[in-house]
């Protein structure tokens, strides 16, 4: 990692985080792994390695006509982890959805990770964080 995870919206503090808890090194722990893996393999596997488990194209285009977004509408990915389904969504609206989705997750490391895998405004946040 480099460092950044305190940084830049990052809060210290968080649910589970520094504690050892399994939730900790499953969600977050696993994201650092994560973006380390992305980097070696490079920036077309970024997508498929952050939607663990919620990747499937056909999942993902179900959720974008779900959500229905367009021109400047806002989008919150509230427990985004590495944010790939939110990037996904950028990349396969861009013409008719032209926003930036605002991603949160309890975990630093997935927070720092989506800011730098995908220049996504990020900010750790637990669930009594968010309105």
């Amino acid at each position: 990692m480099s460092g950044d995870e305190g940084s830049g919206g990052v809060e210290s503090g968080s649910v589970g985080v520094g504690d050892g808890s399994a939730m900790e090194a499953e969600f977050d722990t696993l994201a650092a792994w994560t973006e380390d893996a992305v980097r070696e393999l490079g920036p077309r596997y970024a997508i498929p390695a952050a939607c663990r488990g919620s990747g499937s194209p056909a999942d993902l285009r179900w959720l974008a006509d779900g959500l229905g977004l367009h021109g400047d509408d806002r989008f919150l990915d509230a427990g985004a982890g590495l944010g790939g389904p939110a990037a996904w969504l950028q990349v396969h609206l861009g013409v008719r959805w032209q926003a930036r989705p605002l991603v949160t997750d309890p975990m630093p490391h997935a927070v720092a990770a989506a800011r730098r895998l995908f220049d996504q405004p990020a900010f750790a946040a637990g669930p009594r964080s968010c309105p």
